[in-house]
């Protein structure tokens, strides 16, 4: 569920880097930390260190832990990560840095689940999310996925399997599709209609909360269109004229900023359409989805 997440721990009284020999480490916590200088004027901006996966950066008034919990415990993100699991991350993780991150202030988020199911079948087919085309996730010159990059959130869905393979050697017995999001800005999840309340470290252990976060992801992907195999000599003149237009991008975006209510009529027309034809593909993706999430919250 949980994947990468970046939190800070505010100190409550500043360190004074000054007092500390140049070039000389940091031991906190029984963790060393290395000095990182300023490259215009020579002076220390920040001490760093790295525990297994994590980025753990100490500034004058606050440590800064990044990147991903389900790596960090298991050693992997393609394998399931339950609550019971994130919650003995957690444990494990104030016990490594010396402190309770339970009040921890939350920066970044991305939560995901894998599946196992044809990957190419679903991300080739990605078609738009609220008006933005998806971008090719690239391994040289090989497309393994696609994704959405919004302002504030990405939307990515990809083969982990073969990403697994191509960046650590491990091959995968089953085919694996991994959907995530990944959360940039925090107001995305704590400035929206019906806000998911995402601030403190304690709210990633919170059963609702983790629950919010995976109704987020399953409604962004039921949100995203994607390409309908038609039965274009069964279909209505009209509805190939409608399907055409709006799959040509320059009239689509004509017809979303200049007539927006022809756009919005058009749309209807097509999602109607869309709603006859029998899409197993990502009906079953849907369903799997959502099985894997039940059980992970449950486990």
């Amino acid at each position: 569920m949980l994947d990468d997440i970046k939190f800070v721990i505010p100190f409550e009284k500043e360190i004074n880097f000054s007092t500390i020999e140049s070039g000389k480490s940091i031991i906190l916590n029984n963790i060393e930390y290395f000095p990182f200088y300023n490259a215009k004027y020579g002076f220390v901006s920040y001490y760093q260190s790295k525990v297994e996966n994590l980025i753990i950066k100490l500034t004058s008034d606050k440590i800064t832990v990044t990147n991903s919990w389900h790596k960090f415990y298991k050693g992997n993100n393609y394998s399931d990560y339950s609550l019971k699991e994130i919650y003995k991350t957690y444990c494990r993780l104030s016990d490594l840095i010396g402190f309770n991150i339970l009040d921890a202030d939350v920066k970044k988020v991305s939560y995901g689940l894998v599946i196992e199911t044809e990957p190419k079948k679903n991300y080739s087919s990605w078609f738009y999310y609220k008006n933005s085309k998806p971008a090719p996730m690239m391994k040289g010159a090989r497309e393994y996925g696609k994704k959405f990059l919004k302002t504030d959130f990405n939307i990515k869905g990809y083969d982990k399997s073969y990403e697994v393979k191509s960046h650590y050697g491990i091959k995968l017995e089953s085919e694996l599709f991994r959907v995530e999001i990944e959360v940039i800005n925090m107001k995305h999840l704590n400035k929206r209609k019906s806000p998911l309340h995402i601030y403190k470290v304690k709210d990633l252990l919170d059963y609702e909360k983790l629950q919010h976060l995976m109704n987020d992801l399953i409604s962004k992907y039921e949100a995203i269109e994607k390409d309908f195999i038609y039965d274009i000599e069964n279909m209505k003149k009209k509805d190939i004229e409608v399907l055409s237009m709006l799959r040509f991008e320059p009239v689509r975006d004509f017809l979303k900023k200049n007539k927006n209510k022809t756009y919005k009529r058009y749309k209807k027309r097509i999602t109607d359409l869309q709603s006859k034809i029998i899409n197993s593909v990502h009906s079953l993706t849907n369903k799997l989805l959502i099985k894997k999430a039940t059980n992970l919250l449950n486990s």
